[in-house]
């Protein structure tokens, strides 16, 4: 039997029914029986055409959507914090990110949950070494008062 178009489709057809029906190939039929006098080679289910038809006001289904969460806005303020005002843009960040992760906490899977979590930790870090910075320079103080070079 020589490989014309029309056998190339008949298979795939055969084929992507058994994928459908989650039947093996080399089963006879995959499932679908077979019309009486029909050709062996000719598709059983009728082909369905047209557009698709879009479930709950064109909402994807098994689409998950998360409310939108300040996260970023917290890492880039944590971020800057190192830069430019210190504590007091790493205190802002630090209570934007705890907003952020009380969002993400109650929706597992939400994507902003490590973008919120790491916004806390730079936050964190930065307000501890303000107050190491802030405890060297009063100790720094300290020893030039004792000492008298003030």
């Amino acid at each position: 039997k020589t490989l014309s178009p029309r056998w190339l489709r008949v298979r795939y057809h055969w084929l992507a029914t058994c994928l459908m029906t989650n039947s093996h190939p080399s089963t006879e039929g995959c499932g679908v029986q077979p019309i009486q006098g029909a050709d062996p080679y000719s598709p059983h289910q009728p082909i369905v055409t047209g557009h698709p038809v879009s479930v709950g006001m064109g909402i994807p289904v098994g689409v998950q959507f998360f409310p939108q969460t300040s996260a970023l806005a917290a890492l880039i303020l944590a971020c800057l914090s190192f830069v430019l005002c210190g504590i007091f843009m790493s205190i802002p960040a630090l209570i934007m990110a705890g907003q952020a992760l009380q969002i993400t906490s109650s929706m597992p899977g939400h994507p902003d949950h490590g973008t919120a979590k790491a916004a806390q930790i730079v936050a964190w870090v930065n307000i501890g070494l303000t107050i190491v910075v802030v405890i060297g320079y009063v100790a720094l103080f300290g020893i030039f008062a004792m000492n008298g070079d003030l």
